[in-house]
């Protein structure tokens, strides 16, 4: 009875304060969840909590591979494909690729390998080493369409040139001179 009387003493502090999250105002039902998410975890857990539900794609990314991983809290594939999502739709390239990820493997998520290539391509897109080598692979497998060695290997020296190890390795099999 105590704790409920409390969460609702907390949650009334916040519409009095006018809690915002990003520059939206908050609905009850959202400060609720922040308040029943974050007020278990530890102070450095509750920080990148309260960032995360800010709507800092950072913080949300990371939040989301706490749950990924299970640390600080109980694992939960399930909150680590939400945050993980929210970040990516903000434009967070590692986000977008581990959402990519998410997807293939079916983490969080049902497997869709349509929403695996889409993620995948947003990441390429902005620069991401392990994105362009993914869809270097994807490419060599067909899964793109028609299999292309050419822009296969496109891919993995775009991805080489930006310091991925396993994208040099698959060049100088390919290209052993």
């Amino acid at each position: 009875m105590k704790n409920s009387r409390n969460l609702l003493l907390s949650v009334v502090s916040f519409m009095v304060l006018g809690c915002v999250i990003g520059t939206k105002q908050t609905s009850t039902e959202q400060v609720t969840n922040q308040l029943t998410e974050c007020s278990s975890l530890s102070s450095n857990a509750k920080l990148l909590c309260d960032k995360a539900y800010k709507g800092d794609a950072n913080a949300q990314y990371l939040f989301g591979g706490m749950y990924y991983i299970g640390q600080g809290m109980p694992k939960s594939n399930s909150k680590a494909f939400k945050w993980c999502k929210k970040s990516a739709e903000q434009g967070f390239s590692k986000a977008q690729l581990q959402l990519a990820n998410m997807y293939r493997d079916g983490e969080g998520v049902a497997k869709s390998h349509k929403a695996f290539i889409k993620w995948t391509k947003k990441a390429a897109e902005q620069g991401n080493s392990d994105a362009l080598f993914n869809l270097g692979v994807a490419n060599m497998k067909g899964e793109l369409g028609k299999p292309s060695v050419g822009t296969a290997i496109d891919l993995f020296r775009k991805s080489a040139e930006l310091g991925n190890e396993r994208a040099k390795q698959v060049l100088k099999k390919l290209r052993p001179n």
